[in-house]
């Protein structure tokens, strides 16, 4: 997926507004069945499997970028949570290495589901209800600010990521079923 956001970005001042693209490992897909991002007049989302991987578009607006992503399926507590973080970080490297202002993240669930469990089963562990009844009762924070150091895509690490003022509630333990 790194080499279709490095597209992305190597494309973008010759592009229409509109890029699409997918997470398959395009090694593991299959000679001639390579994925490719679609840029341009080409983004029709319409090539794209249905897989719940990858971005379904980034929308290059005349001074900002906003991209969207649907999901098949999400787990409220733990997946959906995860996704939100890791599209909007991407969403946001993205508008930095194009010089654009971050515009939004949409993001669609198709089949949102809570895993609960019966008390006292072998499975109580895994119910999640408890857990997000506890959450919806906190006040929400400050949003924080993130900080990316100004380097090329494939040069960004863990360590060139801040988050400034970031304030959070205790920890909420979800467990997974696998």
């Amino acid at each position: 997926m790194r080499v279709q956001f490095s597209l992305v970005v190597d494309r973008r001042a010759t592009v229409t507004r509109l890029a699409a693209g997918c997470a398959w490992s395009i090694e593991g897909i299959g000679a001639g069945h390579e994925m490719q991002v679609l840029i341009g007049e080409d983004a029709t989302l319409d090539p794209l499997p249905g897989s719940g991987k990858g971005f379904r578009g980034m929308d290059f607006q005349p001074m900002r970028i906003s991209a969207s992503r649907p999901f098949r399926s999400g787990d409220i507590a733990l997946g959906i949570p995860f996704n939100l973080a890791a599209y909007s970080l991407l969403t946001q490297v993205i508008a930095q290495q194009v010089g654009l202002e971050l515009g939004e993240f949409a993001h669609t669930i198709i089949d949102a589901h809570i895993y609960i469990a019966p008390e006292g089963s072998e499975t109580e562990k895994y119910d999640h209800l408890i857990g997000l009844k506890e959450q919806l009762t906190r006040e929400p924070l400050a949003l924080p600010r993130l900080k990316i150091k100004d380097k090329p895509l494939d040069e960004l690490c863990f360590e060139d990521f801040e988050l400034i003022n970031y304030q959070h509630h205790d920890k909420i333990t979800f467990e997974v079923a696998v």
